[in-house]
Order: structure tokens, then C-alpha cells, then sequence
């Protein structure tokens, strides 16, 4: 049976996130906004407790005994969740569950923190090819605390499927890790729906409570119940290296077009010494154009890209950086609701330019490691882009991928610092700071 999933009632939480850029790292079953772009960093992955559904509040009826309800959650017209309308200890209590003409109550509470409201998802978790529907509050919530329940049913008959406790999976597998010893499991607990699986997640913590990574319980299958499947554990040490390997990039090739030929310069987007970069477009063209250079005496013109709407051509923009310790002549221009694309050229004393390096997403051209030389840092790839650095030396280009280095999936933000050329990355419900500390390692902050 195919699993839709559906996540209700789930709002962003409130944090104050500097500006960057957004690279929706989210797998094809959530919900993913348009890239937004600044100069600031890069952002890859989803943050904490941000999952996108719709919040529908409603005004308190009474059930069949008299006690005054409030609709909490509602999922496809058919599943709703109702809690006691008083709201006492500052949470949604005795919640219960209709389901297609069914009702069961739920040894259930939420809290009213807002982004952390209750979640449903229709699958087949059990594997009978029959539909069920699993359940996720969050019970608790603090500084250092998150814990979130779990519950499965078939909706069929409102029959509960057990499901087994995260905590006994992750302690199994965590007694197989040498550095265990000295650690424990956390206070923080999430659940989640992963490519149709069910997931949890808990936080790992050392003797000073300190923060050293989670491990994620895949749920499967066994024995007509929902017990721990595969168990990833997810390490954040003090230092850890970014991982270099050579990169072919695309071959990229300019062409030559006559500026005789009836071409319109639109508007110029950087003078060099040697020429300049200009948008053109053809004689009668009224839709979009093309970003070229042409040099002083030049009778041509060296088209480098093709933008496909006015809207676009306002947005492009040219600029000299120095890139792998070399000036180049980047030139960005936007590709699409969720793309960026900014070729790096280079332009010879003569006025000569030759194709350099061209990289989709966003890019900053930040000194990572203090050697003086620019890489360049991105978002990279699809459907789940990534963060890379892309280095060269002698001569030859390669790359990292960041999110590989910290093992974070779509499920785990990355986020960029282009100021103090820091990188953070979500870890249950909070974020992990490190910096780059010149040996090609990175060094956690905090």
C-alpha cells in the first residue's frame, strides 16, 4: 500500500534565524518553499520542528457527556483530534480521536507551545497492506527537554498497534559503540515519518549532559507489532574532517555571436578594464535575453548564459572575486524558483575570457582555512541539495560535502555563516555550532 503522509497542525516555531539562504533539503514528501537568497549563508535541511500543514482553530462544542471539547488536529476530512477545551496545566488534555464514524480516547496530552502541536499520518506501518494512522504529540517541552509520544492505529477498526519503545532499540544498538560507556540517552525524543517509515529519534548526551549526537530507530515490521529496525547512530565530535574528493565539473563552452547582428543591449552589469559584462537580446525579442562580455574592440560578443524572463533579467548581476587565490568574473543569474546559477570566468590582460567554473545554487567565495586563497561554499544538488566547499589545489578542483560530514539527512538542518564563516546543524530540536580551524577539520563551538 502506497504511504501518503500528512503532518497537521505542525506551525514554525518562533527562533530568530539570521538571513540566508534557504535550500530546501526536504524530501518529496514534505512541503518545501522557494530558495531565498542573501548574502549572509546557506541553509540546507529542515530546522527544528518545522513541518508545514494547515492550522484550523475552532470553537468548543460538547461531547455526548456534557464536557465542552475543542478540534485540535484534522487530517483529510476524516481524522480529528479533539481535547478538553479548559486547557488545564497549560495543555491539551484528554485528547480523543474520531476516526471515518469511530472514537477512542487517548492516554493523550500536548503541550500549547506553538510549532509543536499534534501530527498525523496515514500509512501502512504494520505491513498488512491494510491503512493505518500513527499519532505524535509532544508531551514535554524545555530548554533541554523534548519528548514526543507515539501512537498507531488501523483505522479500520481503531485497533491499537503496539509499537516498541525507541529508548530499548537505541540502548541495544549503542552498547555496540565503544564510547557508550561514558554516555546515556537524553531528555530529547522526537518521531517523525521518514519515505513512509516511522522514525525516532533520540538524543545522546555524555556525563556533563553535553550534547554528542542521537540515535535514529527506523520502525519495521515484527511480529505483528512495530519494533526497531535499523538503528543509525549519528556522531557530533569536538573535530571532524571534511572529507575531500576530486570534482569533474560540467565542461562549460561560450559562444560567439556577432554584435552586428541586430542585438538590443539591454543594460550593462559590470565595466572591467578590458570590456564589459552586458545583457542583450535579439532584434524584436521582447521575453527574456542573454548575459554576454564584450571586450573594447571587440566585434563579438561571448554569450555566457541565457536568462528566460524580464523578471530574471533584473535579478542578474556581475561582480570580480577572487576565487582559488585568481580574480574571476562571476556573473549569477537566477534559473528558476528554486535555482541560481553563477558562472566563474576568467578574463586574460588582452580582454580574452574563458570559461572558469560554473556552480548552481547559491554561492559565497569565502577564506575558509586562512591561507589567504577564496573556496567557494554552495548548495548543491536535487531533489535534496547539499552544502559543499569546492577547493583547488595545484591546479585541480575537488570537493566536500558537508552535510555527509556531519550525517545529516534531509531531516537535519545545515546552515551556512558566510560573516564568521561558521556552520551549524540541527540536532533534536537545537543546533550545533562549529568553525573552520585552518587544518581542514571543523571545531565545535557549542
Amino acid at each position: 500500500m502506497e504511504v501518503e503522509e500528512k503532518v497537521v497542525m505542525a506551525m514554525m516555531r518562533d527562533r530568530k534565524l539570521p538571513i540566508a539562504l534557504l535550500v530546501c533539503a526536504l524530501a518529496a514528501t514534505t512541503s518545501c518553499g522557494d530558495n531565498l537568497a542573501s548574502n549572509d549563508g546557506i541553509q540546507t535541511g529542515s530546522p527544528p520542528a518545522r513541518e508545514t500543514a494547515v492550522f484550523e482553530s475552532r470553537a468548543a462544542t460538547e461531547d455526548e457527556i456534557g464536557v465542552a471539547r475543542k478540534r485540535i488536529a484534522e487530517l483529510d476530512g476524516r481524522a480529528v483530534l479533539e481535547a478538553a477545551a479548559d486547557m488545564k496545566n497549560g495543555q491539551y488534555n484528554e485528547l480523543a480521536l474520531k476516526l471515518d464514524g469511530q472514537k477512542a480516547n487517548l492516554a493523550f496530552f500536548n503541550v500549547l507551545t506553538p510549532g509543536y502541536e499534534p501530527r498525523m499520518f496515514f500509512g501502512d506501518f504494520d505491513g498488512d497492506k491494510q491503512e493505518d494512522l500513527a499519532i505524535v504529540v509532544t508531551a514535554k517541552i524545555g530548554e533541554d527537554e523534548r519528548v514526543d509520544e507515539i501512537r498507531a492505529f488501523r483505522t479500520n477498526d481503531l485497533k491499537e498497534i503496539n509499537i516498541q519503545d525507541a529508548s530499548v532499540a537505541a540502548d541495544a544498538k549503542l552498547g555496540q559503540e565503544p564510547w557508550y560507556a561514558d554516555a546515556a540517552i537524553g531528555k530529547r525524543r522526537i518521531f517523525r515519518l521518514e519515505n513512509g517509515t516511522l522514525v525516532g529519534e533520540l538524543s545522546v548526551h555524555d556525563k556533563a549532559n553535553k550534547l554528542i549526537g542521537s540515535t535514529i530507530v527506523h520502525y519495521a515490521s515484527k511480529e505483528g507489532w512495530l519494533q526497531g529496525g535499523e538503528v543509525v547512530v549519528r556522531t557530533l565530535p569536538d573535530r571532524m574532517p571534511l572529507r575531500y574528493a576530486p570534482m569533474q565539473p560540467a565542461a562549460v563552452r561560450y559562444k560567439l555571436v556577432e554584435a552586428s547582428q541586430g542585438l538590443e543591449t539591454i543594460r550593462s552589469l559590470a565595466e572591467l578594464d578590458a570590456g564589459e559584462v552586458i545583457l542583450y537580446r535579439a532584434e524584436g525579442q521582447t521575453e527574456g535575453g542573454f548575459v554576454g562580455y564584450r571586450g573594447e574592440s571587440d566585434s563579438t560578443i561571448t554569450r555566457i548564459g541565457e536568462i528566460e524572463n524580464n523578471v530574471y533579467l533584473e535579478e542578474a548581476f556581475a561582480k570580480t572575486v577572487e576565487v582559488f587565490g585568481r580574480e574571476h568574473l562571476r556573473v549569477t543569474w537566477p534559473c528558476g524558483s528554486n535555482c541560481q546559477h553563477s558562472d566563474y570566468a576568467i578574463v586574460e590582460k588582452d580582454g580574452e575570457i574563458r570559461p572558469g567554473l560554473a556552480v548552481d545554487y547559491a554561492a559565497f567565495e569565502v577564506d575558509l582555512d586562512g591561507d589567504g586563497r577564496s573556496e567557494i561554499v554552495t548548495g548543491y544538488g536535487s531533489p535534496v541539495p547539499e552544502m559543499r566547499v569546492i577547493r583547488e589545489e595545484k591546479g585541480k578542483l575537488s570537493e566536500a560535502f558537508v552535510n555527509e560530514t556531519f550525517g545529516a539527512s534531509p531531516y537535519h538542518g545545515v546552515l551556512f555563516e558566510a560573516n564568521d564563516r561558521t556552520i551549524q546543524t540541527t540536532a533534536i530540536d537545537t543546533w550545533v555550532t562549529y568553525e573552520f580551524d585552518g587544518l581542514g577539520r571543523l571545531k565545535r563551538l557549542k
